[in-house]
């Protein structure tokens, strides 16, 4: 499996982003763009300096706020979607064939709206799926936590944290080049982090790699949480997953970037095995 790292979190600069990713030996990237001023400037530098030093921009996440892709507002929802779109624009033109990840809803009070929230995102999915066939991209869809961090105070549903409900949307829609991607992170949160996983079946495109304690979406390194990792490469190894396995975690503000990174890859390959 092809072991990548979400970099912006670690430099915002592409030139340190690729001082980074050299010093670690890292060969894919995965990119951001919501958080730049300029995203084709940022993107058109990004995309030349990985691209010279050999390292592959395997996907991109979308933009997930302000705003979400079930909600009920048109105009909040219909803003949400433009801004997904000029962000696939901008990056198919450099990575063509590439994974954009989106978020699939957020908060629903009450477990009887879900199905109607889920119509809506339904239809902004299917927004998103048509233009990306257009532009040659692949997009997968992310599993999503269970409340606002705080499950035991705070109850509220969120569209997309049952993958089973996600694959039934992906075969309603029956776009190619469209799956899950598997947040480890959520999912913990959600419940048992496991059977999201076998839920996904062969739709599960791409994976976020990170540990919590199942209450706070922490962004930890794995093994710093509670999930069970030698469980999660015995179920990976069961789906005969082959796509990119993303290490998408908070560095802690005392610590290196490359020294982070370098330990996270370690973590992971006690239980994963090798990763290019």
């Amino acid at each position: 499996m092809k072991f990548n790292v979400a970099i912006v979190p670690f430099a915002r600069d592409a030139e340190e982003q690729v001082n980074i990713c050299l010093e670690t030996k890292t060969k894919a990237v995965t990119l951001s763009l919501h958080d730049y001023n300029d995203k084709k400037d940022y993107m058109t530098e990004a995309a030349t300096l990985f691209n010279k030093n050999n390292i592959e921009i395997v996907s991109l996440h979308a933009s997930f706020y302000p705003g979400t892709l079930s909600s009920s507002a048109e105009d909040v929802r219909g803003e949400l979607i433009k801004t997904i779109l000029e962000e696939m624009e901008i990056f198919a033109a450099f990575c063509p064939g590439k994974i954009v990840v989106v978020h699939p809803g957020e908060f629903v009070e009450a477990e009887s709206q879900l199905a109607e929230h889920y119509e809506i995102c339904k239809g902004s999915l299917k927004e998103i799926f048509t233009q990306a066939k257009k532009l040659n991209l692949k997009v997968a869809v992310e599993n999503m936590r269970h409340g606002d961090d705080r499950p035991h105070e705070n109850f509220k549903f969120r569209i997309g944290e049952d993958p089973e409900k996600l694959v039934e949307i992906l075969n309603s829609l029956n776009f190619e080049n469209t799956g899950i991607c598997f947040d480890t992170g959520h999912a913990n949160i959600a419940g048992d982090i496991i059977e999201r996983l076998k839920a996904c079946g062969d739709k599960l495109m791409h994976i976020h790699i990170s540990d919590n304690f199942g209450v706070r979406d922490n962004h930890l390194m794995p093994g710093k949480g509670n999930i069970d990792w030698k469980a999660f490469a015995t179920t990976l190894s069961a789906l005969n997953y082959k796509g990119s396995i993303e290490l998408e975690i908070v560095k802690p503000e005392e610590r290196e970037s490359a020294e982070v990174i370098l330990e996270a890859r370690k973590r992971l390959q006690k239980f994963l095995g090798e990763l290019e």
